[in-house]
C-alpha cells in the first residue's frame, strides 16, 4: 500500500511493548490499521533497527526509529500537532520532556518489580539532589524585532555555552543576529525557564527549551530541515541520537577536566564512552550513507557529512 494516505505500518517492539505504548495510542485514535510485529530479545538482528534500538515504526519500507520522531511524524500526518510552526515547537518541547519523565518513573517501576533485565541509574539511597539559589533580574529592550521574517532571538545558557553550541552554529549558518544572555548558575530563577531547565530560546517573546526542539524550529525556518515529511522524521532520528551521544561524550570530557559540578556515571569511563562511538554512533551513521550510496546523510540537500 504505497498510497499518501493510506500507507502501510508496521510497529516492530519486543512483547512488553512499553516504550511504544504512545505509537499505539496515536494509530489507534486516528483509526489507523497497524500490524505489530513483536521482538524477541533474544533472537534478533540489532543492525536492522535505526541506531540499533527499538520501538521502530516501518512506513512503506522506511524506518524510523526514535520514540518522539515517530510521535512527531505521526501528529504531522494526523492532525495531533500545532497549528503553527511555533505551536509546534511547543508541542515538542513538552512531548520530548513528558516522554523523558515517563521513561524515568518506568525505570523506579521496574526497580521495584524487581525486573530481570533492569539497571538502576544510581544505586537506592544515593538520589541526585540539586541546591537551587534563586534572585530576579529584568532585562528590557526598546525595540523589539516583531516581524515573522526577521525575528528578535535571544538565547539563555549558562555561560560555557555548551549544550547550545549547536544552536549557535546554525544561527551563524544562517547569518542571524541574536542576542546571548549569560546565567549565572548561582543567581537565576528556575521556574523563568521551560522545564526547569537551559538552554532556552527566546523568539519574541516565546520562551522554547529542549535543544532538539530548539534546532527544529530553527531547521525549519532557515531550510535545514528535510525536503517532505518523511525526510524530516530521518532528520529529526539522526539529530536527536547524535545530540544524546555527544551529552553523553560531554560526560567524560567533563570527567577528565574535574570540572566541579560534574557527577559521574557509566560514562566517566574512556573504554565506555570510545566504545560508545564506535560500536553506535558511527556505524549507524557509515550504515545510513551506505544505503544512500551519497555523501549526504538524507536526500541531496541535508546533513552532509
Amino acid at each position: 500500500m504505497e498510497s499518501f494516505r493510506v500507507p502501510h505500518f508496521i510497529l516492530h517492539d519486543f512483547s512488553d511493548g512499553e516504550e511504544s505504548k504512545v505509537i499505539r495510542m496515536i494509530l489507534n485514535y486516528a483509526h489507523i490499521p497497524f500490524e505489530v510485529k513483536d521482538i524477541d530479545k533474544d533472537d534478533y538482528i540489532l543492525e536492522d533497527y535505526p541506531f540499533y534500538s527499538l520501538p521502530m515504526l516501518e512506513i512503506n519500507e522506511r524506518k524510523l526509529g526514535n520514540v518522539p520522531s515517530i510521535c512527531r511524524q505521526l501528529g504531522w500526518r494526523y492532525e495531533l500537532s500545532g497549528q503553527t510552526a511555533g505551536e509546534d515547537s511547543e508541542v515538542d518541547m513538552i512531548a520530548e520532556k513528558t516522554f523523558e519523565a515517563r521513561m524515568k518513573i518506568k525505570n523506579w517501576l521496574d526497580h521495584l518489580e524487581h525486573r530481570e533485565d533492569h539497571e538502576c541509574d544510581k544505586p537506592p539511597g544515593q538520589a541526585r539532589y540539586i541546591e537551587v539559589t534563586v534572585s530576579s533580574s529584568v532585562e528590557n529592550f526598546s525595540k523589539p524585532m516583531e516581524s515573522f521574517r526577521v525575528p528578535h532571538f535571544i538565547l539563555h545558557d549558562f555561560s560555557d555555552g555548551e549544550e547550545s553550541k549547536v544552536i549557535r552554529m546554525i544561527l551563524n549558518y544562517a547569518h542571524i543576529p541574536f542576542e546571548v544572555k549569560d546565567i549565572d548558575k548561582d543567581d537565576y530563577i528556575l521556574e523563568d525557564y521551560p522545564f526547569y531547565s537551559l538552554p532556552m530560546l527566546e523568539i519574541n517573546e516565546r520562551k522554547l527549551g529542549n535543544v532538539p526542539s530548539i534546532c527544529r524550529q530553527l531547521g525549519w525556518r532557515y531550510e535545514l530541515s528535510g525536503q517532505t515529511a518523511g525526510e524530516d522524521s530521518e532528520v529529526d532520528m539522526i539529530a536527536e541520537k547524535t545530540f544524546e551521544a555527544r551529552m553523553k561524550i560531554k560526560n567524560w570530557l567533563d570527567h577528565l577536566e574535574h570540572r566541579e559540578d560534574h557527577e559521574c556515571d557509566d560514562t566517566c569511563d574512556s573504554d565506555g564512552a570510545v566504545a560508545l562511538l564506535e560500536s553506535y554512533l558511527l556505524p549507524t551513521l557509515e550504515l545510513i550513507l551506505r544505503r544512500n550510496t551519497s555523501p549526504w546523510l538524507i536526500s541531496t540537500k541535508v546533513g552532509e557529512l
